[in-house]
């Protein structure tokens, strides 16, 4: 039991807070790296799209640049032709010119040297005219009338300038007034002058001898250089003219030489310019063949990077599909965060107290709320995968974790407390685990009863290091201020209250708490302040360490192949993680283009390469996997068998709480199997051999696990546990199983479907042998049976050819031995195997004769395990042989016996046999508390042995014991510690698993019995006089003997199991001793009849015996044994102690009184004795060897599926998925219910009429009761048809009736409704109330409205009442008194209840209520008389409730108990009944006489 708080919803509160902020940022950074990864993968695409393109345009260019440096080159040499032709041009007219030069040259100097003559004058001339003044000009031109040689000079110069006008002194002055006339003259060329002109000039003028120089530059200053100029000049023009033809050969050879300078240079410069073009193409061919090689080689890095990015991209396209699927994802991951953490936060706070499957059925109906609340959650969630990664489930598999959901998810919970954890660890999974991950820490181990515990706190807290405490199922008030963290802040340093003692708190620090023990319970105030993990096995960790520890002692080389495999496998996948995170991050990191960056190619080509070494060794991996698979396959089977078995074990404390065992338990077993059966030849991987080998193994594991647990059980389920042996031995073997409808018909009873047509088959079962061996009930079994497939032919079978071999079979003491069998149907069309036809049988035998259930199950185990297979020599007590090489030190050995029963003596015997020095303390008081501490610490240090006797008295010590002895470090090997109790349901469950339990009862039968209390008294004792004191013992120990044996015959020898006492005998010795001593004084013989008979038998019947009584026929039986037993006849000769119905003896006491003849009479006693011994009938053994039978499949149903062999009651099968069979079977039940509009109609008025009669009252509350009860079931069953159509989703009201259904188990709300046997299976329960349910019908009449209380009693007196199917059937006793009394106006206290067997089966009177459906067990109604009979039981025909005056009562009559069912359990009433007198009344209370209402089942 787990109790929640405030504090568990402020944790979560606190989880789903930090989780919550945890998976934001994670996603929010996880959807950054994979989109920007995306990204980069997508732009690389594009690019390499990209460049693609441009390769091909870049092909283009690189043809164009080809073809250009083609041109180019041919351009060149075209024109270098063209160069040399023009340069040899050039150079031919270089060489004319020169010849022409020359010419010029010579013609040249004969022009210059005739030139040189005058033109010094004349230069003398121009340099005399520039100096002219400009006043002196103006001063000619001033003249009005100028002197006749400036007039004359004026003259001349114009006419040289061809003024026209000379004459006109007027003119002249104009031409000298020009601003440029001595520049023009200055620059005047020669060669303008005419012929004419110069004549003119020198006949008019220069001829003239009267002008000269002189004269002209006396009369001006401005005139005389004018006129030597002119004279100057027109010599000059006349040399120029006389030399103007070689001048103009010389001009001409100028001209020429020009012409070829010009055709010189410009074939220079062609030839420059050609040069400078092929200079150029030169160039340009260069530029383009190395833009072509730039081209090429780009075009050459291009194609290889792109080469590169598409096979990169190739590589990674797996990674770009679920990159982009994450991606798309995370939007919606993003939407349902909130609900993804209250879930993950509900799992971290609220599951780990529970088991694998209630966690999982938590998160169902926790996605159910956030579904009908409308927040979103994916669906598809796991807890392991969200909360942790591959590369934490290395780690934990390093550190010891099993890889199991369960363990992982205790993993993840240890990793994410608040609240310091509190863990369950029943098989030490959890402190090893946590051992070796603070390894490198040096945790700190200690418990509450180690005496440094406090000082191994406070350094723990103050230096951080981590913290065990094992053995808490309380808490120590120390851990409180821990635990809630009520931390103080002073000056910088965190401190916190230990006790007294305020010590600083490490913020590291860390504690584990530990418990061993899986039925702790813990107070609510400790669940609210840790965080609770269970660390129960699962089935699939279980089987994997159970195949690891086969494989290691058959075959190490494969176990060591295995755990290296499966090793690599954890590494691998993490390795590929880190490979994939680390690709995302190098892609996600990128600056810029990929492509643009070589280094994160060859970084990511690197890394997809690991990835691809890595993907080989993985698949390397799987192939060595499969190798080692293929040969650990092989045993598998029996790592199933053994996990089947210990689950089977855990189950065992589902049936009584003694049976209580550990998973060390199940490893101790297996290691003694296989190392006491090591192989001797190597190994081998033959199949066959492997086979063989394997079923030497299971075998030897069934023969040491039913040696070790056998001896802890009750003899009532020894049996019980070797059935289910041999039904997990066949699991690997489908064709030896039942089928889902015949393990029904086996465990939980047969449902017959009562319908018209399948009445007609009961009346044909029932006709189908002679002599009516088929009774009613019979027929409804055998109607069951034939509608599942296997037993379609029985019908047929026992109607036809088979009839003689069934006829046989109904009659033979030993039926299982010759069960017709030909006629079974085989399963899936194949031969059934024996073990699976044998189970048929016992079905068969079940229906037919459950009798032999027993030995037929017996049958069963044998065909399973061999002949060989002896379980009960294995179940035999050799406490040697326990002790030797079963025990160890720490491990009590708890000797159990029953009350009155002790087992102490055998360890006396046993210390002594073995030289051991043995320590012995009563328990019961503070003293015993001491001495066993003592005792315990002094043998385990000396290797002594410790007995505590009747611990049982002391529970909670033993608690502690428990734990004391796991705290011991180290102890004496030799040290043993017996632990001697009762069957006590105190003893403590952890204490229970860590012992070996051994099961002392007491041995059955009457001479068992006898020899026990015997031996109990010592010899002088009995040998003490008078004589008679002997035959009074042996008297005591028959009465004692008989009391024991009706015991184990319960309910019929006695109602219950009343608690009989050794203690009772001995006392009983003591008051016979008493009034023997009184009676016999000194004198050695007494006469019996002085024997005070009749107080004796007060106080044996009143305070010894009967003082354990609390049920009136019990004690009416017990009186009978006592009256019969202790008295004087019992002294004479041939004494008869038990006579059978007839009233013949069947055993007598010796004659003789001395001790000899008594102990030869015991020891002449047969081993067994028939039931009538102890008065009751012979087949009351039968019906014990029934209950027993009954109890054994009850008990196997509830082991059934525990390992595997039955449907899981998962959500997951029960939503949409349940099994056809039970869809198949909830229609039957539906089918069978009376709908509500086919029973009788009730207004609320009519159960409460006061002026109606008690039993129309009574009948009106029953059918309201009926009705109410079959709308309440059948709601049920049709909500489970829902279910499992997948209408509705499963709620825990469901999932409890699932699982009700499925184990063939009455739901506790559906047993409550009315008051059936405890034996009673789910399908019998529903076919009887759908019988009650038809019963009601027949009530219509009553319930309508009668016109008078006479006519109302008419209706009721016709009615015939099955009392054993109403659902108020004291009701029914009730309102027939009070309608008695009230119509006869008799006092309920003046009447008494008869019922009259036979006779008229019609009510006469208000007085009668007919009955029906009665059955009589230990007697016999036959020929209308109440007659004794070896007959347990018998049906009565309809009979009649009688109230009377109690002064009406005649003849003999005896009181018989009228219990509801065969259980006795459940008294209804007590009828008076007519008995003959020749039968005394006490007889019938022996013979456990009673009327059972309800059919037994």
């Amino acid at each position: 039991q787990h109790y929640l708080s405030p504090r568990d919803f402020l944790d979560f509160i606190r989880k789903f807070l930090s989780t919550e902020e945890e998976k934001r940022n994670a996603l929010q950074e996880q959807a950054t790296h994979i989109r920007t990864g995306l990204t980069k993968l997508l732009e690389t695409q594009e690019q390499v799209a990209q460049l693609n393109k441009e390769m091909v345009i870049k092909g283009e260019v690189l043809k164009a640049k080809d073809e250009e440096a083609n041109m180019k080159l041919n351009m060149m040499v075209e024109k270098q032709n063209e160069a040399e032709q023009k340069k040899a041009q050039a150079e031919k007219l270089t060489v004319e010119l020169a010849e022409q030069n020359e010419q010029i040259s010579v013609r040249k100097v004969s022009v210059e040297t005739e030139l040189s003559e005058a033109e010094p004058t004349l230069n003398a001339a121009k340099q005399s005219l520039a100096g002219i003044k400009k006043s002196q000009l103006d001063e000619v031109r001033s003249l009005q009338k100028p002197p006749p040689p400036v007039k004359f000079t004026m003259e001349m110069v114009c006419i040289m300038q061809g003024e026209k006008n000379v004459n006109d002194w007027g003119e002249v002055r104009k031409a000298v007034a020009k601003s440029d006339f001595i520049p023009s003259l200055l620059n005047f060329d020669p060669m303008k002058l005419t012929e004419k002109t110069i004549k003119q000039v020198q006949d008019n003028y220069l001829s003239k001898t009267d002008m000269n120089f002189e004269v002209v530059n006396n009369s001006s200053k401005a005139c005389g250089p004018l006129y030597q100029w002119s004279g100057s000049l027109i010599k000059y023009a006349l040399i120029l003219r006389n030399i103007k033809p070689l001048r103009d050969e010389v001009a001409a050879l100028v001209v020429k030489s020009e012409e070829l300078e010009v055709g010189r240079q410009e074939a220079v410069k062609n030839v420059m310019e050609l040069e400078n073009m092929i200079k150029q193409f030169k160039s340009d061919y260069a530029i383009a063949i190395r833009d072509t090689e730039m081209i090429r080689t780009e075009m050459e890095v291009v194609t290889k990077r792109v080469a590169r990015a598409s096979s990169l991209l190739a590589s990674l396209e797996e990674e770009k599909v679920r990159w982009a699927a994450t991606s798309q994802s995370f939007d919606d991951q993003m939407a349902t965060l909130i609900g993804d953490n209250l879930i993950a936060a509900g799992f971290l706070t609220y599951g780990g107290i529970f088991d694998q499957k209630i966690r999982r059925r938590l998160t169902n109906e926790w996605s159910d709320c956030l579904e009908n609340l409308g927040i979103p959650y994916r669906s598809d969630m796991e807890i392991i995968s969200y909360l942790s990664t591959s590369v934490d489930h290395l780690q934990w598999r390093d550190w010891g974790l099993p890889i199991d959901d369960l363990a992982l998810q205790n993993a993840i919970l240890l990793q994410r407390f608040n609240r310091y954890p509190l863990i369950v660890d029943p098989s030490g999974q959890a402190t090893n685990f946590i051992t070796n991950k603070f390894a490198g820490k040096k945790m700190l181990v200690t418990s509450f009863i180690d005496v440094a515990f406090m000082k191994t706190l406070a350094s723990a807290i103050r230096f951080g290091t981590p913290l065990m405490v094992q053995d808490v199922e309380t808490i120590d008030p120390v851990l409180n201020p821990i635990l809630n963290k009520e931390f103080q802040k002073t000056g910088g340093r965190t401190l916190v209250h230990i006790g007294n003692e305020a010590i600083d708190f490490s913020p590291v620090f860390v504690v584990f708490l530990i418990t061993r023990n899986p039925f702790a319970r813990f107070s609510p105030d400790l669940c609210s302040r840790v965080t609770m993990i269970n660390f129960t096995v699962t089935p699939n960790s279980l089987q994997s360490q159970a195949l690891s520890a086969v494989l290691k002692a058959e075959r190490p080389d494969v176990d060591s192949r295995r755990n290296e495999v499966l090793k690599m496998q954890g590494e691998q996948a993490a390795k590929m993680k880190d490979l994939e995170d680390q690709l995302l991050n190098k892609i996600s990191a990128v600056q810029g283009n990929i492509l643009d960056d070589d280094s994160v190619i060859k970084t990511l080509e690197f890394i997809k390469g690991e990835a691809k070494q890595l993907n080989l060794a993985i698949d390397k991996t799987k192939e060595i996997l499969e190798e080692v698979k293929a040969v650990s396959n092989l045993y598998v089977p029996l790592a199933a068998v053994m996990t089947a078995v210990y689950f089977s074990l855990e189950g065992l404390s589902d049936i009584y709480f003694l049976y209580q065992y550990s998973l060390q338990f199940l490893f101790e077993v297996m290691s003694k199997v296989l190392t006491a059966a090591k192989p001797t030849g190597p190994p081998s991987n033959d199949v066959a051999t492997a086979k063989e080998r394997l079923k030497f193994l299971k075998l030897s594991f069934f023969t040491e696990i039913t040696r070790r647990v056998l001896r802890g059980l009750k003899f009532e389920d020894k049996l019980m546990f070797i059935v289910r042996l041999a039904q997990i031995s066949t699991l690997e073997s489908p064709a030896m199983q039942l089928t889902d409808p015949e393990v029904d018909l086996l465990l939980k009873g047969a449902t017959p479907i009562i319908t018209e047509s399948s009445t007609a088959i009961i009346n044909k079962f029932k006709e189908s042998l002679p002599n009516n061996r088929i009774d009613e009930a019979l027929a409804k079994q055998l109607l069951s049976l034939s509608f599942v497939s296997a037993f379609s032919n029985i019908l047929a079978s026992m109607t036809g050819s088979d009839q003689a071999q069934w006829v046989k079979f109904m009659d033979d003491p030993e039926p299982e031995k010759i069960v017709p069998v030909k006629w079974i149907k085989p399963n899936s069309g194949g031969a059934d195997v024996n073990e699976r036809l044998v189970l048929l049988q016992v079905i068969i035998i079940k229906a037919l004769r459950p009798d032999r259930v027993l030995y037929a199950l017996e049958m069963y185990i044998t065909v399973v395990f061999g002949s060989k297979f002896d379980w009960r020599d294995l179940s035999k007590v050799d406490l040697k042989t326990i002790v030797e090489l079963d025990s160890k030190a720490l491990s009590p050995l708890m000797l159990c016996s029953e009350a009155g029963q002790d087992a102490s003596g055998k360890v006396d015997a046993l210390s002594t046999e073995m030289n051991a020095k043995l320590l012995q303390v009563s328990m019961g008081s503070a003293e015993g508390y001491t001495d066993a501490d003592k005792s315990i610490a002094q043998a385990a240090k000396s290797g002594s042995w410790v007995l505590l006797r009747n611990v049982h008295l002391c529970p909670e010590w033993l608690a502690a014991l428990e734990k004391r002895l796991s705290s011991f470090s180290s102890c004496n090997e030799n040290f043993r510690i017996f632990l001697t109790c009762e069957l006590h349901p105190k003893l403590p469950l952890a204490l229970l698993r860590a012992s070996e339990v051994i099961v002392f009862e007491a041995s059955t039968g009457i001479k068992a019995n006898i020899q026990r209390f015997y031996n109990s008294v010592p010899a002088a004792r009995i040998d003490k006089q008078p004589a008679e004191r002997v035959r009074m013992y042996g008297l005591l120990a028959w009465f004692n003997a008989v009391v024991q044996e009706r015991l184990r015959y319960t309910p019929i020898g006695f109602t219950k199991k009343h608690e009989f006492t050794e203690a009772d005998t001995n006392v009983s010795l003591d008051v016979i001793d008493q009034w023997i001593d009184n009676t016999a004084g000194q004198r050695a013989h007494i006469n019996p009849t002085d024997v005070p008979w009749a107080a004796l038998q007060v106080l044996l019947s009143q305070s010894l015996y009967g003082g354990r009584v609390d049920h009136h026929f019990d004690q009416l039986a017990l009186d009978g044994f006592i009256q019969f037993t202790f008295n004087a006849k019992n002294y004479s000769s041939n004494a008869v102690l038990a006579a059978d119905h007839e009233g013949k003896p069947l055993i007598s006491l010796p004659d003789s009184l001395g001790r000899p003849a008594l102990e030869a009479w015991i020891k002449a006693l047969p081993d067994s004795n028939p039931p009538s011994w102890i008065g009751l009938p012979v087949t009351a053994e039968g019906q014990l060897k029934m209950i027993m039978a009954q109890k054994i499949l009850t008990n196997l149903s509830i082991l059934y599926g525990s390992a595997g062999d039955s449907a899981t009651d998962d959500d997951e099968s029960m939503e949409g998925g349940g099994s056809k069979y039970l869809f198949d079977m909830v229609e039957r039940w539906l089918k069978m219910l009376p709908s509500e509009s086919s029973l009788p109609e009730v207004s609320p008025e009519q159960t409460s009429d006061a002026s109606a009669l008690p039993m129309e009252r009574y009948i009106a509350r029953e059918v309201t009761k009926g009705k109410n009860i079959i709308k309440y079931i059948t709601k049920e069953i049709k909500l489970v048809r829902s279910l499992l159509l997948g209408e509705v989703k499963v709620t825990n009201a469901l999932r409890e009736l699932m699982n009700c259904f499925q184990k063939g188990v009455i739901p506790k709300k559906w047993r409550t409704q009315y008051v059936v046997s405890s034996r009673m299976g789910l399908s019998t329960w529903i076919a009887d109330l759908a019988a009650r349910g038809s019963e009601l019908g027949k009530y219509r009449p009553v319930l309508a409205k009668s016109s008078s209380p006479a006519v109302a009693v008419g209706k009721i007196s016709a009615v015939k009442f099955w009392i054993g199917g109403m659902f108020l059937p004291e009701g029914l006793i009730t309102a027939t008194r009070q309608q008695c009394a009230q119509v006869n106006k008799w006092s309920l206290e003046d009447i008494e209840l008869f019922l009259e067997m036979g006779g008229n089966a019609t009510s006469e009177s208000s007085q009668e209520t007919v009955v029906e459906g009665l059955l009589l067990e230990g007697a016999k109604w036959a020929n209308g008389s109440l007659q004794l009979s070896d007959e347990l039981r018998c049906s009565l025909p309809p009979c009649k409730l009688k109230w009377q005056l109690k002064t009406a009562r005649q003849g003999q009559v005896v009181s018989f108990p009228v219990y509801l069912h065969d259980g006795r359990t459940s008294l209804v009433v007590q009828v008076l009944v007519a008995s003959p007198p020749s039968v005394p009344p006490l007889v019938w209370a022996q013979r456990g006489v009673g009327i059972i209402l309800q059919v037994p089942v």
